[in-house]
């Protein structure tokens, strides 16, 4: 079972807005019983993280270091990560009997504002070591910003992901569809509630 954790990120050393800690305490709310650990700069190994995050933490795009942070909380630990906009309408128990999740964020792309696994996942440790030879700053003197929405959505679309917004099983990874965790249009705002919605990504872009 995935264990009772929700991983956040927080990098930069800026202190957290009144609309993030909001969210903290939600998940407090609804999971109380859940182990809530903020990964930044005081215990994610940035210098041994490999080229890709420290140029990108070097760069102050903190989006990008967190893209790998959370696969290293997820694998070695297990848990559910949540971004920091991430609103919980109920607990996230029913989700602990799997050895991961995933949820659709549009019809065609995988969200990776909340993703649920076991400790050592063979697929997160996948999308994990998929970081190990990229560089952020590449050769050609520009940014590799290719968000890990896209890379796991490639990689599962590998694996057999059809793209299209349904209930699907891939390597033992579950994988809902977008009105379970990701009702909101991130360009309309506009908020599609159905009975199966546990969460609300409300894409507050608090990484820009």
């Amino acid at each position: 079972m995935i264990p009772k954790k929700i991983h956040y990120c927080w990098f930069g050393g800026k202190e957290m807005g009144p609309e993030q800690k909001a969210y903290l305490k939600n998940w407090a709310y609804h999971c109380p019983d859940y182990e809530i650990i903020r990964w930044d700069e005081s215990n994610f190994p940035i210098d041994q993280a490999g080229d890709y995050v420290k140029e990108a933490y070097e760069q102050k795009e903190w989006a990008f270091v967190s893209d790998v942070a959370r696969l290293h909380a997820l694998v070695t630990q297990g848990g559910i990560y949540l971004d920091t906009d991430m609103e919980l309408l109920h607990s996230l128990d029913p989700f602990l009997q799997y050895p991961a999740f995933f949820g659709f964020e549009i019809e065609t792309k995988i969200s990776t504002g909340i993703i649920g696994s076991e400790p050592n996942h063979p697929l997160l440790t996948e999308f994990y070591h998929d970081y190990d030879d990229r560089h952020f700053i590449r050769a050609e003197k520009t940014e590799d910003v290719e968000t890990n929405v896209i890379r796991i959505t490639k990689i599962l679309e590998s694996y057999g992901l059809k793209l299209n917004n349904t209930h699907q099983v891939i390597r033992d990874a579950v994988i809902f569809p977008r009105d379970v965790f990701s009702p909101k249009d991130y360009i309309t705002r506009e908020v599609n509630l159905t009975e199966n919605t546990v969460a609300i990504h409300q894409f507050s872009g608090s990484w820009l």
